[in-house]
């Protein structure tokens, strides 16, 4: 095998074809270089664009905030509303998961002989059970961070409104 290895690296044409692979590998490179770096600057024009009409957005609601009180209201109790989503389903979020815990262990201690004599559908009930809490609490995870990212968004253009507010009363 190594002797192999020696006399084919020896060869002149392993070197030709090597030096050839080279060159060909160098060529398709810059090309595909060049392909790349068009991708990325299309990537990063629309990421910039995409970027400004968020931030103009943005402002455009902070000026509406700044000019309506009931709308800094109705935005307040919506933050607090979904603050309270987000609590709530944390909260589940946990209990499921320690009901999950629960109806796991108690499978587990059955399959091994811990709890005694259980009779088979018992098992599969609580097996069934540990599917469904585990489901529950990706469920009630999910719902408490998309209030919480509501709550803050809402947050984001309160704070800037009222610090606009507090700043130049004559807005309100």
């Amino acid at each position: 095998m190594m002797s192999t290895i020696q006399s084919t690296i020896l060869t002149p044409g392993w070197w030709i074809s090597s030096v050839v692979g080279v060159v060909l590998l160098g060529l398709v490179g810059m090309y595909v270089k060049d392909g790349i770096d068009k991708l990325l600057k299309l990537i990063r024009g629309k990421w910039a664009h995409r970027s400004e009409l968020a931030r103009n957005a943005f402002e455009e609601e902070v000026a509406q905030l700044r000019a309506d009180v009931e709308m800094r209201s109705r935005y307040f109790q919506d933050e607090t509303r979904n603050r309270m989503r987000t609590t709530l389903g944390t909260v589940q979020s946990v209990m499921n998961l320690l009901l999950f815990l629960v109806f796991c262990g108690f499978v587990l201690a059955a399959e091994h002989g811990y709890v005694g004599e259980v009779s088979r559908s018992i098992t599969i009930a609580a097996f069934a059970l540990s599917v469904v809490t585990g489901l529950g609490a990706i469920v009630a995870s999910t719902t408490a961070m998309v209030a919480h990212f509501r709550a803050s968004k809402k947050s984001d253009r309160l704070i800037a409104a009222q610090r606009a507010v507090i700043d130049d009363p004559s807005t309100t």
